[in-house]
């Protein structure tokens, strides 16, 4: 489901055996998604689109990573965190370029990777899948 032990861990605060990780099923992980990730990007707040980009970011590089990603593409102060002027600069700006340009940085972040070379094919895909279903959400 995505999840790592050492993520899981830090979540259920306790330890976990590989067996507890191979018995996650989607009800367990929703709310470690939601809480980690969504809930750390404010995705409720976020226009539709922009939303799902900016939490698959979260997801894979840190929700700080992401956070700081949408800033400095609305042109507020990258601190990684989310908040007001964020938040107001992000919901004034045009979605659909909003959704292009962080995901050009996001490329732009992770094609300087030391493991770009071997992941990098894969993390492209997904970034340009994210994109065209944010630009789908977006525009519906």
């Amino acid at each position: 489901m995505g999840v790592t032990k050492k993520m899981w861990e830090y979540f259920s605060k306790s330890e976990v055996s590989e067996e507890d990780m191979k018995n996650l099923t989607l009800s367990n992980v929703v709310p470690f998604y939601k809480e980690l990730f969504w809930d750390a990007v404010k995705g409720d707040l976020l226009p539709t689109g922009i939303d799902y980009c900016v939490f698959d970011c979260a997801v894979n590089s840190g929700a700080y990573r992401s956070i700081k990603i949408l800033q400095s593409i609305v042109g507020v102060q990258a601190d990684g965190m989310m908040g007001d002027k964020t938040l107001a600069a992000v919901n004034s700006a045009n979605r659909l370029n909003v959704i292009e340009d962080f995901n050009n940085k996001r490329i732009e972040f992770l094609s300087v990777l030391p493991t770009f070379n071997h992941f990098g094919r894969g993390w492209t895909a997904r970034v340009n899948a994210v994109e065209d279903q944010s630009k789908g959400m977006s525009s519906a």
